[in-house]
């Protein structure tokens, strides 16, 4: 039984880990974490108890655990409905580094200069060189530099988010430094491995790029 369990945890927290880094569907994520959830509050200390054994010729701990999403979903259907709307509210916790055209999404593209399948973790927004870039949210610069394809990269440190700016013409932070959110930072470029002036924006959660619009206004 304990066995059984463990696999249907394993089972949500590697499918949380595939939609989050690949094909981040929010509302799939919230249905899951927030179903997750609530078995762990009104489930766990029966599943944990030495008493608990399936009835003879019944339903199997796995049948038993799907029966038990369903019925709280169906339970809480309107509720978790709230939550999704009020969860969806704030999510919106990032503002633009700047205005402009998307010109590359995030998500599965050609790479444009190379021309293979790439997987883009951010968002192009067209910009003419020396366009102002402001800080997307309070945080610490945690880099500040040149970086490989990013040309000139800022990163700031806002906890559990990331944000990158990246193919800058001029960074006007540096490393340690505080800044507050809508705080000039940089100016745009077209620095590293770029077609033409733009600003590269990512956010990244616990280190896993996120797409952009889905926290952005």
């Amino acid at each position: 039984m304990n066995k059984t369990v463990r696999k249907f945890a394993s089972w949500q927290v590697n499918k949380l880990k595939a939609l989050t880094c690949r094909r981040f569907n929010v509302q799939t994520c919230k249905r899951l974490v927030v179903t997750g959830l609530l078995l762990g509050l009104l489930f766990g200390p029966l599943f944990q108890s030495a008493d608990f054994r399936p009835p003879q010729g019944g339903p199997t701990t796995a049948q038993i655990i799907q029966e038990m999403v369903a019925a709280v979903e169906r339970a809480l259907g309107e509720d978790l409905s709230s939550l999704f709307r009020l969860v969806s509210q704030e999510r919106a916790i990032f503002n633009w580094p700047l205005f402009g055209e998307i010109t590359s999404g995030f998500g599965p593209r050609r790479h444009p200069i190379t021309r293979e399948r790439d997987f883009h973790e951010g968002i192009d927004l067209k910009a003419d060189e020396g366009t102002a870039v402001y800080a997307a949210r309070a945080g610490k610069v945690s880099f500040a530099g040149p970086k490989g394809g990013y040309g000139y990269l800022i990163i700031l440190d806002h906890g559990l988010y990331e944000t990158y700016y990246a193919h800058l013409s001029e960074i006007l932070v540096y490393k340690g430094q505080f800044v507050e959110a809508g705080r000039l930072i940089a100016r745009s470029g077209n620095t590293g491995f770029s077609t033409g002036p733009h600003l590269h924006f990512e956010i990244r959660l616990r280190g896993i790029p996120v797409n952009p619009l889905d926290y952005l206004p």
